[in-house]
């Protein structure tokens, strides 16, 4: 589900590599507002709604476990 985001770090590596949200600054509720609205142009969400399912085989339990498994073995 595209979402907004705060502009952190991990976010941030995370949507350049495919976007799936509005990433905003601060919580200044014109912030949030203009992030909003920016969500509600249908074309742009249902672009980052694809990027979403497009990124759900790339980040999710199965691939994470492994990942968890990896760093308790070492």
């Amino acid at each position: 589900i595209p979402q907004v985001c705060m502009n952190f770090p991990e976010y941030k590596l995370l949507n350049n590599e495919i976007e799936v949200a509005v990433l905003i600054k601060n919580l200044d509720s014109q912030a949030i507002v203009n992030a909003f609205k920016k969500l509600s142009n249908e074309n742009y969400y249902k672009e980052l709604a694809h990027n979403c399912k497009a990124l759900k085989h790339k980040y999710n339990w199965q691939t994470e476990e492994e990942n968890l498994i990896a760093i308790y073995r070492k």
